[in-house]
């Protein structure tokens, strides 16, 4: 089902989600349905949905007219890639986008902690020129990038990518992927689509990757960034990215999150409770930031004086 639809008649956007994603993929996809008035072409990437949970992803189609293609993948494609804990196969499935969707010029991939807030045509309709992917600069990647030789004001974050796929088909694409996978200098997906992209990317304007949890003034004090654009995109987002504590969580304290949950209460989702809600969660809620700070370094000296104990 990966080449339905034509791309001059919709917009194709392509996410990825497993059972345990399948709120906020749901949330994202009505988010994007919410905010624009053109067919949406919905690429699922997945390695499976309960029926249950398929249906309940299904009835978004009521908040807009949209195509969903779920898409199966083979993790075992991924077995030679560096698995970090919070790194999943969905994470890496992006990397195949291009050979997936072989009748597809353009598609916009986002993550699934995302929610749209603007029509997302606008996104769609970037001149990405001669580059083959477009996409915003991860400002909080400063001192992760040395290890790839990459300047970091030339790293962009995997969130929230345009892609140009006539274009990255002119590439080894695949022979480039194994390369750099043989190298073994990439510890995350991120790194490895940064340098297969690298000189080939257009930055896109903040607002459509933005950080909830941004701090402006620490990167400001960077001087690496222009934060006036970071000032612009707060003002006017369009894509919201929800990186670190998800607003799903208890624990959540930032930005962006009643837009967050009235997407949720327009989904199948809608009865959602705290999975996480307890009393720790509870004190680090609702206690000023330099009690948490403490917190948790107590808690970390405790965790290690067991450790040092059992041995």
């Amino acid at each position: 089902m990966c080449d339905s639809g034509n791309d001059d008649c919709g917009i194709h956007v392509v996410l990825g989600s497993d059972e345990n994603f399948a709120m906020p993929l749901t949330v994202a996809m009505t988010s994007v349905l919410c905010n624009t008035n053109s067919l949406i072409y919905f690429h699922i990437l997945t390695n499976g949905f309960k029926e249950a949970t398929l249906k309940r992803i299904m009835n978004v189609k009521k908040h807009g007219e949209c195509v969903i293609d779920i898409v199966n993948f083979d993790p075992s494609d991924f077995n030679d890639f560096p698995s970090p804990e919070r790194i999943s196969e969905i994470a890496y499935a992006r990397i195949r986008i291009p050979e997936l969707f072989k009748s597809l010029s353009r598609v916009i991939y986002m993550d699934c902690d995302m929610i749209c807030v603007r029509d997302i045509r606008e996104l769609w309709n970037t001149d990405l020129e001669d580059n083959m992917v477009g996409a915003c600069s991860d400002f909080r990647s400063v001192h992760k990038t040395k290890h790839i030789g990459i300047d970091p004001r030339n790293y962009f974050n995997s969130g929230l990518i345009m892609m140009d796929l006539d274009k990255i088909r002119t590439m080894d694409y695949n022979e480039n992927t194994q390369e750099i996978t043989d190298k073994g200098i990439f510890t995350n997906d991120q790194d490895l689509l940064n340098c297969l992209f690298a000189g080939t990317w257009k930055p896109l304007h903040t607002r459509w990757n933005l950080f909830a949890d941004i701090n402006v003034n620490r990167i400001k004090r960077k001087g690496m960034f222009d934060v006036d654009i970071l000032k612009d995109a707060l003002s006017h987002p369009g894509i919201i990215h929800y990186t670190g504590i998800k607003p799903w969580s208890y624990r959540y304290k930032r930005r962006f999150k009643k837009q967050f949950f009235s997407y949720l209460a327009k989904t199948d989702f809608n009865s959602f409770s705290y999975p996480d809600k307890n009393f720790s969660n509870f004190i680090y809620k609702n206690s000023p930031s330099f009690l948490v700070k403490l917190y948790r370094s107590l808690s970390k000296r405790l965790k290690f004086l067991k450790k040092m104990s059992a041995n």
